[in-house]
């Protein structure tokens, strides 16, 4: 038996953002609504960097990935984010492929977010940890992104609190 998926939301936390607004534009039939988890608001990231500034943020992490990924994790932390839930964090994203790994992070450094957004016309929200958050994307953005600054803890606050992180999503589904 064959399964179809006629029309959905696409919800998706950091780079889970990104491809949902890249599934959107591939998939305008179906794709009603990209939600983004703490993401598409790193303005480090967005709009696409220039070519020496995509060398200057991969290149450290491609020469050292346990400690690039121990980077990330602390990044996205803030003060309340338990540290055994940053070093379970850390094992999974070690834990994955390097090939894979480090080519999804490239794409992610490599991708158009304008050109995409100029492309989509769904909605799209973006929950963002208001501690990570920087309003200047909504200045940037806010035209075609609604973000919405929550107190739910930090780059991982779907794990941190799961049941408050479902009523926000639960909270723009029709």
């Amino acid at each position: 038996m064959t399964e179809r998926i006629d029309r959905c939301t696409v919800v998706g936390h950091s780079l889970g953002g990104a491809v949902g607004v890249e599934l959107a534009r591939l998939h305008p039939e179906r794709v009603t609504h990209v939600i983004g988890l703490d993401s598409l608001h790193f303005l480090y990231l967005y709009p696409k960097l220039p070519a020496a500034e995509i060398e200057a943020v991969f290149d450290p992490i491609a020469r050292d990935v346990p400690a690039g990924v121990r980077g990330l994790v602390t990044q996205g932390s803030v003060e309340s984010t338990d540290p055994a839930l940053g070093e379970e964090i850390f094992e999974v994203m070690s834990s994955v492929r390097l090939p894979a790994g480090l080519a999804t992070l490239r794409g992610l450094l490599d991708w158009d977010m304008d050109s995409a957004l100029r492309t989509t016309s769904q909605p799209i929200t973006v929950f963002a940890a208001r501690p990570l958050y920087d309003d200047e994307a909504e200045r940037r953005y806010g035209n075609r992104i609604t973000f919405v600054p929550v107190d739910l803890g930090g780059h991982f606050f779907y794990l941190e609190q799961p049941e408050g992180t479902a009523r926000l999503v639960a909270a723009v589904l029709p």
